[in-house]
């Protein structure tokens, strides 16, 4: 089902995907919670699809654009193809990047891999650990807060601001 035009975004229930694609083909904003068990496509290039409440689930979501999720948890993969920010993260999730893309995470527990060449930013106070096993994507760059870092992950270069902190039993190589 594709979901298309003006007043897409009007509704304040709450979004479930049990089975099948469901698509958004231009930039919505969901306020009550999002859980994706199967596909869930936001496929706007132009503006910034934002998720108030959060991202749950097992299934594919799959953002073309710009994102502001305010919470993702559950075990399914999130492929951003598009500069997104995650105020918090919880769960084992996959997250993958594109090329040339930012994915800024502020605080939470990860323990699901991240993937791709784009970069993983940090840029509020707060604690974000990353417990993923093995992950390799392009540049982690710590402008704030903590990077707690307890897996093994290959980044291109590593970047930590006066005043940020980054920690952990891990390792980081490029």
């Amino acid at each position: 089902m594709t979901l298309s035009g003006t007043g897409v975004d009007d509704y304040t229930g709450t979004t479930t995907v049990n089975a099948g694609t469901l698509v958004f083909d231009s930039a919505v904003t969901l306020t009550a919670q999002v859980t994706n068990d199967a596909t869930l496509n936001f496929t706007a290039a132009a503006g910034t699809t934002t998720l108030s409440t959060g991202l749950a689930g097992s299934g594919t979501t799959n953002f073309s654009g710009s994102s502001v999720i305010a919470s993702r948890t559950g075990s399914g993969t999130v492929n951003y193809l598009g500069n997104t920010t995650v105020n918090s993260v919880s769960g084992s999730g996959s997250f993958v990047i594109a090329a040339s893309k930012n994915l800024t995470i502020q605080a939470g527990t990860l323990t699901g891999a991240i993937t791709g060449s784009g970069a993983l930013v940090k840029t509020t106070a707060g604690t974000l650990t990353l417990n993923t096993g093995t992950s390799s994507y392009g540049n982690t760059d710590v402008q704030a807060g903590l990077l707690t870092v307890n897996s093994t992950i290959t980044s291109a270069n590593v970047t930590v601001a006066s005043g940020a902190t980054l920690g952990g039993s891990g390792t980081i190589t490029s």
